[in-house]
């Protein structure tokens, strides 16, 4: 195996850079919602992870999978401080599960895109979104009938979902256009 002689102080860079990021979305899943007539509750994770996406190369799906790994081990990371498999494996499983496909399709999506217009952000950040749910109604149609897991697991999640989705596209947009603009100066 070749050895890759990465400087400490990149790797230290790296690893400070996915810790806050892990950080960001343990922070924006306290801010949640109670959602009526629903087992999983509203919060600002699924907004910071459009944005986290957007780091370069493939930081932001490490990001979600550490953030994923630790609340697994049992730190206090998800929605209102939970954490710990039996809550991992409940009704939120299956969003957890959209949300590594959310941050993979966005990954592709930068990967294959220079430059993106506005229309084009939102409507992919509404199709991750879409993952994110499809995801939560897939897990929790096994625990209820499919009608009802989309009444309690999407339905109110849909206003919310188009909120974020806009306003993540247009903090992209204005970050994108703006690091465009310098590459194109130097």
């Amino acid at each position: 195996m070749k050895d890759l002689n990465i400087p400490a102080k990149i790797q230290f860079g790296e690893t400070v850079l996915i810790l806050l990021g892990v950080l960001t979305i343990a922070v924006a899943a306290r801010f949640s919602i109670t959602v009526p007539g629903s087992q999983v509750p509203q919060s600002a994770q699924s907004f910071i992870l459009l944005l986290i996406a957007f780091l370069p190369g493939r930081r932001g799906l490490i990001v979600v999978l550490v953030y994923l790994l630790v609340g697994l081990l049992g730190l206090p990371v998800f929605a209102d401080g939970a954490s710990g498999l039996e809550y991992f494996l409940a009704s939120s499983l299956g969003y957890f599960i959209g949300f590594v496909l959310a941050v993979g399709l966005l990954d592709i999506y930068k990967s294959k895109t220079r430059q993106a217009n506005l229309l084009q952000l939102i409507s992919v950040m509404l199709l991750a979104h879409t993952l994110i749910l499809f995801a939560g109604w897939f897990r929790l149609s096994f625990m209820l009938n499919t009608t009802a897991a989309f009444y309690a697991g999407v339905q109110p999640f849909l206003l919310g979902a188009l909120y974020k989705s806009i306003a993540a596209a247009v903090i992209v947009y204005a970050l994108r256009k703006h690091i465009w603009k310098s590459a194109v100066a130097n």
